[in-house]
C-alpha cells in the first residue's frame, strides 16, 4: 500500500538546495560552509576548552554521486511548495562522532464532498468521507498525487566522516486522529543501515549503504520523485547493499553502481495456513469465521480467482496480511552514468528480481490454463527484469528537464514480492494487478516513457543576473507519463495509459503562495469513458520565501468519464469534490 501520497516540490522558482544532508554528507569543496550550532551537530564527547586548545573544523569531502534518491533522504514536500530550500548541516569537528536528526511530517484533513441519492429522513443530501473517495488510487496507473495522505518519517543517525548509522521510524497515519487504530499503518523501524564513505582519492569517491533501506530510480524531480511521485524505473526494498563509485575529471563525471538485496522473511507457515476467527478484522469484513487467508483448495474458476485476487488486495492493504503466492525475493541490479558539467546527467539501470522458494502455494486455475489446476505449491520460479535509461538536464535560467523510460518484464512473477516495485505496482502481485490481469499468471511486459520540465521566471527574467528566490516568483512545471501493456490475458493486453499535467505557482509574498494544477488522466486510452479530469487550486501559507514549512488550504475537483469505476468497489468514485487543510515539514 501506499506510504503516503507526500506533497509534491514546487518548481524551480528559486534555485533549490538538497534535502538535509546526513552526518558528514558532503558539501562542494569550493565552498567550506560555517560550523552548525551545537544544538544541531553535537559532538559526541566534547571535550574541555581552554584559551590554549582549538578545534579543528573543516569542510567535509564531496560525497559520490548515486544514480538513485538516497535511502537516508527524508521526504520532502514534493508536490506543493517553493522549493526545497534546505541548509547544509555545515562542517564537522574531527575527530569525533555527531548525531542529527532530520526527518518529514505531513498531517491533511482531505474531506471528499457526495451527493446522497433518495437521502433517508434526517440524513442530508451532502455527505462527507474522510479519506475521499476519489479515482486517485495508489499503485495504479490512473493515481495523480492530488490527494494529500499523512505521512510521518523520523530519521536518527550517528556517525563520524568515513561510516554512518541511520535508523528510520516511520508511519502512514497518525492514530492520535483516527477513528480506529491500523497496526500496519504504524511501520515502526522501516529501515536500518550503514553508510560508509572512506576516503579514495581526490577524484574517486567511494559510497556503500549496507543494511535495511530501499534504492528509487528514475526520480522526476530533482530532489523527490516528482510531481505524480512515481519513480519511473523501479524501487528496491529488502536487506542488502549498494556500493557507488564516482570518477570526475575536468566536467567530466562518470558512476556505476551495484546493489544486491533480499526480503528477510514471508509470513510464517503458522499465519499463513491457520484459519482466522469472525472476531478478527476478516470477519469484520466479510470473511466467514474460520476461513483461511491461504486456503489448501484455491478458487477454481476465473471469477473465483478474481474475486479471491480482489478480497486479498484489499484486505492485505489494510492490515498487511500476507500475499499467500509470494516468496522470498532478491533483486540485483547494476547502473552506469555519465555527466558533463553539472548540466547535463544521463544514467542506465538494470534490475534483476526474483524468487526461488518452493513453499508458494499454486495460483488459481484460469481460462488459460490446459489443465484444471496444477500441483499444489508448484509454481514455477518468477522473475521479473527492468530496463531504464533516463537524461536529466539543467539549464540553469532556462529550467530543468528530466526524460525518463523503461522497460519490464515479467516470468511467472507472481511469486516476486515487493523486493521491487514498478510504477509504484509493488512486485509480482502488484504489476499483475494493475497492468497484467490474474489471467497473466505474472507474465507480460510494460513499456513506460515519463517527462518533467520545471521553470522559474524570476530566474529567467533575472538573467544573466543570480535570483536567490528571496523576491516574488511565478513558477511552472509540465509533466506527464505514458504506460503500455502487452499481456496474455485479453481483458488487459495492449491496454495503454497517458496522464498529462501542468503547474503554475505564484510565490507572491514571503508568507504566502498561490497554486493551480490541471491533470488529465487516461488510464486507457482505448476504453471509451475512462478518463478523468482533475483541478486543484492551493493557498500556501509560509514563514519565508524559501520555507521548510507550508500549510495550505486546497480545493479539488474531478471530472470523470462515465466508465471511471473505483478498483475496489468496482463502483463510480462518490466524492468528485475535496478540500484539504494539510500541514507539512521537513527538517
Amino acid at each position: 500500500m501506499a506510504l503516503a501520497h507526500a506533497a509534491t516540490a514546487l518548481a524551480q522558482e528559486a534555485p533549490e538546495e538538497a534535502p538535509p544532508p546526513l552526518p558528514f554528507e558532503s558539501e562542494p569543496e569550493q565552498a567550506a560552509p560555517s560550523p552548525a550550532p551545537a544544538t544541531t551537530v553535537p559532538a559526541a564527547e566534547p571535550a574541555a576548552t581552554t584559551s590554549d586548545e582549538t578545534v579543528v573544523v573543516r569542510a567535509p569531502r564531496e560525497r559520490a554521486r548515486e544514480l538513485g534518491l538516497n535511502p537516508g533522504t527524508p521526504r520532502t514536500p514534493g508536490g506543493v511548495g517553493l522549493g526545497a530550500g534546505g541548509t547544509a548541516v555545515g562542517a564537522e569537528h574531527e575527530p569525533g562522532w555527531a548525531f542529527q536528526f532530520h526527518g518529514y511530517l505531513s498531517a491533511p484533513l482531505a474531506v471528499g464532498f457526495a451527493e446522497v441519492d433518495d437521502p433517508a429522513p434526517g440524513q442530508d443530501s451532502v455527505a462527507l468521507h474522510v479519506p475521499a473517495q476519489t479515482a486517485d488510487v495508489w499503485g495504479s496507473f490512473g493515481y495523480a498525487n492530488v490527494v494529500p495522505g499523512p505521512w510521518v518519517q523520523l530519521n536518527f543517525s550517528y556517525g563520524n566522516p568515513v561510516v554512518t548509522g541511520t535508523v528510520v521510524v516511520a508511519a502512514y497515519s497518525i492514530s492520535g486522529a483516527a477513528s480506529w487504530f491500523n497496526p500496519a499503518s504504524q511501520l515502526g523501524i522501516n529501515r536500518a543501515f550503514l553508510t560508509f564513505t572512506p576516503p579514495l582519492t581526490r577524484r574517486l569517491r567511494l559510497l556503500a549503504h549496507v543494511g535495511a533501506f530501499g534504492n528509487t530510480y528514475g526520480h522526476m524531480g530533482e530532489y523527490d520523485n516528482g510531481r505524480y511521485e512515481t519513480p519511473m524505473v523501479a524501487q528496491t526494498s529488502g536487506i542488502g547493499e549498494t556500493t557507488t563509485l564516482d570518477y570526475r575529471t575536468g566536467d567530466l563525471e562518470f558512476q556505476f553502481e551495484q546493489g544486491f538485496s533480499g526480503t528477510s522473511e514471508i509470513a510464517p507457515e503458522a499465519i499463513r495456513d491457520s484459519s482466522y476467527t469472525g472476531s478478527s478484522p476478516a470477519g469484520s469484513r466479510g470473511i466467514s469465521a474460520g476461513s483461511s487467508l491461504c486456503p489448501t483448495n484455491p478458487p477454481r474458476t476465473t471469477e473465483e480467482a478474481t474475486e479471491a485476487e480482489q478480497r486479498a488486495a484489499e484486505l492485505g492493504l489494510a492490515y498487511g496480511w500476507p500475499d499467500c503466492n509470494v516468496g522470498t525475493s532478491f533483486v540485483h541490479h547494476l547502473h552506469a552514468g555519465v555527466g558533463f558539467s553539472k548540466r547535463l546527467h544521463v544514467a542506465a539501470h538494470w534490475l534483476h528480481a526474483f524468487s526461488k522458494d518452493d513453499r508458494t502455494p499454486d495460483l488459481a486455475p484460469v481460462q488459460l490454463d490446459p489443465a484444471p489446476s496444477l500441483p499444489a505449491r508448484n509454481q514455477p520460479d518468477g522473475k521479473i527484469d527492468v530496463f531504464g535509461l533516463e537524461l536529466r538536464l539543467s539549464g540553469e535560467h532556462l529550467g530543468r528537464l528530466y526524460l525518463g523510460g523503461s522497460y519490464t518484464r515479467l516470468v511467472d512473477a507472481s511469486t516476486v514480492g515487493n523486493v521491487i516495485s514498478v510504477l509504484n505496482a509493488g512486485g509480482g502481485p502488484g504489476l499483475t494487478r494493475w497492468y497484467f490481469g490474474p489471467e497473466s499468471r505474472g507474465n507480460g511486459n510494460l513499456r513506460a516513457l515519463g517527462f518533467q520540465y520545471d521553470l522559474s521566471l524570476g530566474r529567467l527574467l533575472r538573467h544573466p543576473e543570480s535570483f536567490d528566490g528571496q523576491a516574488p516568483d511565478l513558477g511552472l512545471s509540465l509533466f506527464g507519463m505514458l504506460a503500455n501493456a502487452k499481456s496474455p490475458d485479453p481483458a488487459f493486453d495492449g491496454r495503454t495509459g497517458v496522464k498529462v499535467g501542468g503547474e503554475v505557482t505564484y510565490n507572491a509574498l514571503p508568507w504566502l503562495a498561490l497554486q493551480g494544477r490541471y491533470d488529465h488522466v487516461a488510464p486507457d486510452v482505448y476504453s471509451s469513458g475512462n478518463d478523468r479530469d482533475i483541478v486543484t487550486a492551493r493557498l500556501i501559507a509560509k514563514t519565508e520565501w524559501l520555507a521548510r514549512e507550508r500549510v495550505w488550504l486546497q480545493y479539488s475537483h474531478w471530472f470523470l468519464g462515465d466508465g471511471v469505476l473505483d478498483p475496489y468497489t468496482s463502483l463510480p468514485p462518490s466524492d468528485l469534490d475535496m478540500v484539504a487543510l494539510v500541514a507539512t515539514l521537513w527538517w
